[in-house]
């Protein structure tokens, strides 16, 4: 292939993506000028097949969306057969309260339409609604023999057959038992709802071959913290599998997926709330999910669920579920015993066991007896310092061991000069002979670091910091911005500098610098390049920190204090210099046995040696 042929290749290739990536933006211009043209109904036996509403059936159901009536009714009964006359009506708002949560229904639809948890406020004092009216749907679909497309319950009009202060039954009755039902049912306190949907006599109207109907869910999540960017960042659809795994579709994306196993349950999930899906029997397989970010931030997300009932052909069937709609509280969830609570972000495998069995009921028991969660992210600093400060003495021990013996170490460079492998002999021996570990310092603080990831995924996930006020900051769930710069964005920082991210890098600072005086000196390339970091970072934290939560901003702050004055204490009380110089000295003085670790290193540098020697 010669190379006027490669260049028409390539020239080929550019023109069929350019000619892909106009076409793609031309469809979608046309979809979000035209939204009607994405919307089609599908469902039947292989959940393959599709059919398409006709213009004029459409122009009348949208009509009878809003004004609740349908003027060509010849349409609807050549459409609808016996459903048509439940295409019109007058939509009835019932509502139903328990201690903790309000509950409106419709009859429209037979469906639960907004739920409103009575304890909680958005950040804006308003009534914190995790279902609202018009923002979600909550439909049945199914096939009907003899007619052209499925019978959607969000566009028909149920009749309330009964109700109580803890329960409402709605139905659609067709005549000769034929009946659609939608029940409800309330607990006296909690976020719980018993729901039951059923079909009496329909064995002979759902084709014979169709083993499913389809439970469709859709909510445009409502924006309810300080931070929409961070909610949009966190809020996903999550779901168990038939074995017990959760999985989630993807945080912080839009995507879509099919599930090609059953469900134990699916939960629409934002920031401190969620709406979750719990059937007595698991889902089929075949569920459909998917996930958009709205870009002008006016609600987090919409997410969409089409779910798979089985549906075994009976005259009389039913199908019972719960309905979770309350806050991501890990104590509340965990209660619940089907695995909810692993939608609470508290990290994996170790970075998840700190915080389950050390963290959170360390803080939960403070929280007993402390109201200020300020004081009591404080405490726990404190508490973690102290659990960590024998592996800190260590650490900070090392290095001032490591620096003591510095002038030996230079000599050692000096008389060797460039044979490292006899250099790393020579060192080691001395390390031996004078009783210091060279990994002393580093294997203490990696021991401390899965408490410090921990932390980082502890704190934006309680909910107890919700709207939780310390100092200067408003929310301690969300940044602090009491420095704010307005309608001035500047990149990477945003509108607002927060106080806690500042403290956090000067305190970030001056503990390096403290922790650097500990440390032998070295002026090699690379220890300059570690300097000039160990100086930059922390004021570089402040771009990644602004924007977090100021729990965990000040926990960070909180912890370099402590540290601070931890590496103060130890240095003015704990640690002479002399005194450790003067033990090193006798230790070398000293009969010292050989390791079985250091007799390997030993006979393999030897060994390396030899094999140079004869080289030459």
């Amino acid at each position: 292939m010669d190379r006027n042929t490669i260049t028409g290749l390539v020239l080929i290739f550019i023109l069929w993506m350019g000619l892909m990536f106009f076409t793609n933006k031309q469809k979608e211009a046309y979809e979000k000028a035209n939204p009607k043209a994405k919307k089609t109904t599908a469902i039947d036996s292989n959940k393959n097949s599709n059919s398409n509403i006709s213009n004029s059936i459409s122009d009348s159901i949208g009509k009878a969306q809003t004004t609740n009536t349908v003027s060509d009714t010849a349409v609807l009964k050549a459409s609808f057969g016996s459903f048509a006359s439940f295409y019109n009506g007058k939509a009835e708002k019932i509502t139903l309260e328990n201690e903790d949560c309000k509950y409106v229904f419709n009859s429209k639809g037979g469906s639960l339409e907004s739920i409103e948890l009575k304890n909680f406020k958005t950040y804006f004092k308003k009534p914190l609604m995790v279902l609202e009216g018009n923002k979600n749907n909550f439909n049945l679909s199914f096939l009907v023999s003899n007619l052209d497309q499925p019978i959607n319950t969000e566009q028909l009009f149920f009749t309330v057959k009964n109700s109580g202060k803890d329960f409402i039954n709605f139905v659609i009755d067709l005549g000769e038992g034929k009946q659609i039902k939608r029940s409800y049912k309330i607990k006296p306190s909690g976020y719980m709802v018993d729901f039951e949907v059923g079909l009496e006599n329909f064995d002979q109207m759902i084709p014979r071959n169709t083993s499913y109907i389809s439970l469709n869910l859709e909510q445009k999540m409502p924006s309810q913290e300080h931070n929409v960017a961070d909610e949009q960042s966190i809020s996903d659809i999550y779901y168990q599998l038939s074995n017990k795994e959760v999985d989630n579709l993807s945080t912080g994306k839009d995507k879509n997926e099919q599930l090609t196993t059953p469900i134990n349950w699916l939960s629409l999930k934002q920031k401190f709330f969620n709406i979750t899906l719990i059937p007595k029997n698991e889902f089929e397989r075949g569920t459909q999910i998917s996930t958009a970010r709205d870009v002008k931030k006016e609600y987090n997300m919409v997410a969409k669920a089409e779910l798979v009932i089985p549906y075994s052909g009976a005259k009389s069937f039913v199908y019972p579920m719960e309905i979770y709609a309350g806050p991501n509280d890990y104590r509340i969830l965990r209660k619940m015993d089907n695995g909810m609570e692993s939608i609470v972000p508290l990290g994996w495998t170790i970075f998840g066991w700190v915080n389950r069995f050390l963290i959170l009921p360390v803080f939960q028991l403070l929280g007993k007896f402390i109201s200020s969660y300020g004081l009591i992210i404080f405490i726990l600093t404190v508490l973690i310092k102290l659990i960590t400060m024998p592996l800190t003495y260590k650490s900070t021990l090392s290095s001032i061991k490591m620096k003591v013996l510095k002038p030996e170490l230079d000599e050692l460079k000096a008389k060797f000069g460039k044979d490292a492998q006899k250099l790393q002999v020579a060192q080691m021996e001395l390390y031996r002979k004078a009783g210091v570990n060279p990994m002393g310092g580093c294997l203490p603080m990696l021991i401390q670091m899965p408490i410090l990831f921990a932390m980082y995924r502890f704190f934006p996930a309680s909910i107890e910091l919700r709207q939780q006020s310390f100092l200067w900051a408003q929310d301690l769930s969300s940044y602090d911005d009491y420095l704010s710069l307005g309608k001035v964005n500047i990149p990477l920082l945003g509108n607002h500098i927060s106080i806690f991210a500042i403290l956090m890098a000067i305190t970030s600072y001056i503990s390096s610098k403290m922790t650097a005086q500990t440390a032998p000196s070295d002026d090699s390339p690379m220890a300059q390049q570690m300097k000039i970091m160990t100086t930059v970072m922390p004021f570089f934290l402040i771009f990644i920190f602004n924007k977090l939560a100021a729990a965990m901003t000040f926990y960070y702050f909180a912890f370099n204090v402590l540290t601070i004055v931890q590496t103060w204490f130890m240095k003015r009380f704990m640690i002479d210099e002399d005194k450790i110089h003067a033990q090193l000295q006798l230790n070398k003085t000293k009969p010292v046995k050989k390791s079985g670790w250091q007799e390997k290193m030993e006979k393999l540098m030897k060994e390396q040696q030899e094999q140079k020697r004869l080289k030459k």
